[in-house]
C-alpha cells in the first residue's frame, strides 16, 4: 500500500528523537539550564466539559469550532467564544436545532443527550457537517459564515428514506466514528467508519464501513451503492470483536481509515491497522488493509539484564502533515 510521498503520517504512539527540523537557518543551541518556574500566558477556552471535536477551515482558519455535549461553540483565533449552538438534549425545549428534523425518534420520556461524534468540513463549500449519538446518528449542515448561527443549520434526514433495516441517514455511531468527506463532480461523499456493537445495530443497522453520497436536496444520503458500498463485522462476533476508528485522512485517489483491534476473532491481542478505500470506485471489494508494527529496540542489548523489544500497537491518535524539508529527504 502506498502514500503520496508528500505526506507524512505522524502516529503518536511511535517516537522520533535527536531530530532537528531546521530547514535553512541555522538551528539553536540547546540551553544550558531551564528556568522551570516561568509561567508563559497562553490564549485558552474552558469548555468546563471534555472536548468531544475540534475543527477548524483549512481555506479561512479565523475560526475553531469546537464540540461537546449538547453543544457547538465558535472560537475565534485568540480561543475567545463568539457563538455557540445548542445541539441537545434531544427533547429539550431549549434545542431549536433538533426540532427541525421531523424522526419521531424523540425520547419518550425525559430527554437524551447529544455527544459530538462527528465534525468535519465539507471540501468546496464553507459547510461543516455535525452528527451526533443521538436520533440514530443523524447530521446537520451548518453554513459558516463568521459564525454559526440557528438560521443556517439544516437537518439531513429524509423521514420516507430511512427504515430500521436501512437507514442512509444514520451516519454516526455512539461507540465512535471517523468521517471523510470527499467531493468529486461537484458530489460530496461520506467514506464513514463506524463502532458497533449488537446493540447498535438493532438500531437502524449502522455499518462499520460505509459509502455514502449526499442527496442533490440535501435531504439526507443514499448509498452509492445500496449492495457494494458497505460491509461490516458479522453478527456472531458484533460483541467480541470491536473495532475503533481512531483517524482517517485522503492521499492522491485514496480514503484511509486507522483502526485498532483484536488480531483475530480469537486472540486477546490488540494491533493497529490502516485500512484503505479508492476514490471514484465506491464499493467495499477495494477495500484493502494492513498492519502497523511499530516496535522500540533498545541500541545495547543485554540479554543478561532482560533487554527486549517493546511493542507499541495499540494506537492513540494520529495526525496527517506535509513534511519539512529535512525530513522530505
Amino acid at each position: 500500500m502506498l502514500i503520496g510521498a508528500e505526506f507524512f503520517l505522524w502516529l503518536t504512539v511511535c517516537f522520533l528523537t535527536n531530530i532537528s527540523f531546521c530547514d535553512t537557518q541555522e538551528c539553536l543551541k540547546e540551553a544550558e539550564s531551564f528556568n522551570f518556574d516561568f509561567h508563559y500566558t497562553l490564549p485558552s477556552f474552558n469548555a468546563e466539559q471534555p472536548i468531544q471535536n475540534v475543527a477548524v477551515y483549512k481555506y479561512n482558519a479565523q475560526s475553531v469550532y469546537v464540540a461537546v455535549r449538547n453543544h457547538l461553540y465558535t472560537l475565534n483565533v485568540a480561543l475567545e467564544k463568539i457563538a455557540s449552538l445548542q445541539t441537545g438534549p434531544v427533547g429539550s425545549p431549549n434545542c431549536e436545532v433538533c426540532k427541525s428534523c421531523a424522526t419521531d425518534w424523540e425520547p419518550k420520556a425525559g430527554m437524551e443527550d447529544n455527544d459530538n461524534e462527528v465534525l468535519v468540513f465539507d471540501e468546496e463549500e464553507a459547510i461543516l457537517y455535525l452528527c451526533g449519538s443521538s436520533q440514530h446518528g443523524i447530521c446537520y449542515m451548518h453554513y459558516i459564515e463568521d459564525q454559526i448561527r440557528q438560521n443556517q443549520t439544516k437537518c439531513l434526514f429524509k423521514k420516507e428514506n430511512n427504515t430500521p433495516d436501512h437507514c442512509p441517514d444514520c451516519v454516526a455511531s455512539p461507540l465512535g466514528t471517523q468521517v471523510h468527506v470527499i467531493a468529486e463532480l461537484h458530489s460530496t461523499y461520506l467514506f464513514i467508519g463506524a463502532t458497533v456493537n449488537s446493540t447498535v445495530a438493532k438500531t437502524y443497522s449502522p455499518k462499520s464501513i460505509s459509502m455514502k453520497k449526499l442527496l442533490g436536496s440535501m435531504e439526507g444520503f443514499r448509498f452509492v451503492s445500496n449492495e457494494e458500498s458497505s460491509l461490516t463485522v458479522l453478527n456472531e462476533f458484533l460483541d467480541t470483536y470491536p473495532i475503533d476508528y481512531i483517524y482517517s485522512f485522503s492521499s492522491e485517489d485514496h480514503v484511509y481509515f486507522l483502526t485498532v483491534q483484536r488480531k483475530s476473532t480469537t486472540s486477546k491481542n490488540y494491533e493497529t491497522r490502516i485500512a484503505r478505500l479508492k476514490v471514484g470506485e465506491y464499493e467495499v471489494r477495494y477495500y484493502r488493509e494492513l498492519v502497523l508494527h511499530c516496535e522500540y529496540e533498545p541500541r545495547r542489548r543485554r540479554r543478561t539484564a532482560g533487554g527486549r523489544e517493546t511493542l507499541f500497537n495499540i494506537l492513540q491518535a494520529a495526525y496527517l502533515a506535509k513534511p519539512g524539508a529535512w525530513l522530505a529527504k
